[in-house]
């Protein structure tokens, strides 16, 4: 019920996403900023990473969360809810 935030920039502009309450899509591509033992930072984004996240390396084949590092280029795509960006899919890019 907290929908009065005034600053939210992510519109939702009839996308039917089937993810239920109030998830939004989040995309983002560029430098690894920061990173701890769960989370990312790209473009000033946190995304969290859990066990559903696919990691992918420059070739596209499945790797694991420890071989990114600060600086590596990366997209990004993930879900919002609740404050959090949980992240879907990092891809290590060239």
């Amino acid at each position: 019920d907290s929908s009065s935030l005034g600053d939210d920039d992510s519109s939702s502009s009839g996308n039917s996403s089937s993810g239920g309450d109030d998830a939004v899509e989040v995309r983002k591509e560029g430098l690894i900023q920061a990173l701890t033992s769960s989370t990312l930072t790209v473009e000033g984004t946190v995304f969290t990473v859990n066990s559903g996240t696919e990691f992918e390396d420059e070739n596209g084949d499945s790797t694991t969360f420890a071989t990114f590092g600060v600086g590596d280029l990366v997209k990004v795509r993930g879900v919002s809810t609740g404050g959090v960006v949980i992240a879907e899919r990092v891809e290590k890019e060239n």
